[in-house]
């Protein structure tokens, strides 16, 4: 799995306006140069401009322009049409300034249409975008306002200004972006190769594992039943050669079941061999299992009714492994509460219960694998397995295990 490297600091607008939705981002952009551009032409139509030509000319402007704010709202999808239409608002805007009417026709629109045109595109077509850009609104100055070179003249670090911020700033975080989504696919795919390596490896162990089991349970088994049946025949004529065949069967029994559980000992503990032939756990061992749970600061009341001998060793075992994980849950998630453990050996099954009286489910936030292994365990014998919030609150565990019936396979 990947790791997560420490993320830089943000200030708190930048994250903010990050993770705004872009439709909202470009709806505010546009309602602010629309109320901009509407309060200007206000003033120029109705207060500067008293001779009714100009008027009409101011307006045909202000629509002009007003229609280039409004086309930064498709800027994400047609970035060119967006490009195209504020440029030429602008051009016509300074035509009509030339003509001796007022306006107001800041760059804003065609500086964001450029930006929004950067950041999608390739460096080579947004430097040739931007070049013509500035030549654009230059040219368009020089028709306008030929008699007046100092506004010319004025007009060219304007230009420069929002060719170069446009551009630029567009190239840098288009590239960003497409960096970031590089290095956000790229994680997911080793993420991806990794899982598919790591089921490929389980897969090819598994296959080995029940191919070596196989190996060893048909050899012994086919070798204890030639020597029984040698031993059955020889039991009169030849007893005592009889009764070595019949300990060679034994032996051989003995040899099967150390291998199996020697290879069976490598994935559940493969990093304590000398726990490979240690008995299973059984019920015996829970109440020492409930004193290591009383150590580590939970109070348990622990009870145990039947005669657990009459249990085979992987109903015991399975018994062991449900109160040992409903244990660690309680220690994890219920830290202070009081827990109860309750076995009882029926004649047809025997049942777990495990509670306690902490938060519940709602706030242990478990999302491992001990609930869906100990339900499979108990589906081994066909039993049943309720693990969830009780009425009461808290958490319980209760599971049922018919005693007659074998694992199934």
């Amino acid at each position: 799995m990947l790791q997560k490297s420490d993320s830089p600091v943000m200030t708190p607008g930048v994250g903010v306006m990050r993770h705004l939705p872009e439709r909202y981002v470009d709806v505010t952009v546009v309602v602010v140069l629309v109320l901009s551009q509407l309060l200007a032409s206000a003033f120029i139509i109705f207060v500067s401009s008293k001779d009714s030509g100009h008027q009409v000319l101011a307006v045909l402007a202000s629509a002009v322009l007003l229609l280039a704010d409004l086309t930064l709202l498709v800027r994400r999808r047609r970035p060119l049409f967006a490009l195209v239409v504020t440029f030429v608002a602008f051009a016509i805007a300074e035509l009509i300034h030339g003509t001796g009417v007022a306006s107001f026709a800041p760059p804003f629109a065609p500086l964001i249409a450029l930006y929004s045109f950067s950041l999608v595109n390739a460096p080579g077509r947004v430097v040739r975008v931007a070049a013509l850009a500035w030549v654009w609104m230059v040219g368009v100055n020089a028709v306008t306002d030929v008699r007046h070179w100092s506004h010319f003249l004025a007009v060219i670090p304007l230009a420069t200004l929002v060719a170069g911020v446009g551009a630029s700033v567009g190239l840098y975080i288009g590239t960003r972006r497409k960096y970031v989504e590089q290095l956000t696919e790229r994680a997911a795919t080793l993420e991806r190769e990794h899982n598919l390596l790591a089921e490929r490896v389980v897969a090819e162990e598994r296959v080995r594992i029940a191919r070596d089991l196989h190996d060893v349970v048909s050899h012994h088994i086919a070798l204890m039943v030639v020597q029984a049946n040698a031993a059955q025949a020889t039991f009169s004529s030849e007893p005592r050669k009889s009764m070595e065949m019949i300990d060679q069967v034994a032996s051989s029994g003995r040899k099967a079941l150390n291998e199996m559980r020697r290879m069976l000992g490598v994935l559940r503990t493969p990093t304590s061999p000398e726990m490979e032939l240690s008995p299973s756990p059984g019920i015996s061992e829970l109440s020492e299992l409930v004193m290591r749970t009383e150590e580590a600061g939970i109070s348990v009341e622990f009870s145990l009714k039947g005669d657990p001998t009459a249990l085979t060793d992987p109903i015991q075992l399975t018994c062991y492994r449900i109160v040992q994980e409903s244990l660690t849950n309680v220690i994890k998630y219920a830290p202070s509460s009081l827990a109860s453990v309750s076995v009882e050996v029926g004649e047809a099954e025997v049942s777990v219960v495990v509670t306690d009286d902490g938060p519940g489910s709602e706030e242990s936030g478990s999302t491992g694998h001990g609930i869906p292994g100990m339900r499979e365990r108990v589906a081994l014998f066909g039993g049943r397995l309720f693990a969830g919030d009780r009425e009461s609150g808290g958490f319980e565990v209760v599971a049922a295990i018919p005693i007659s019936s074998a694992p199934m396979p």
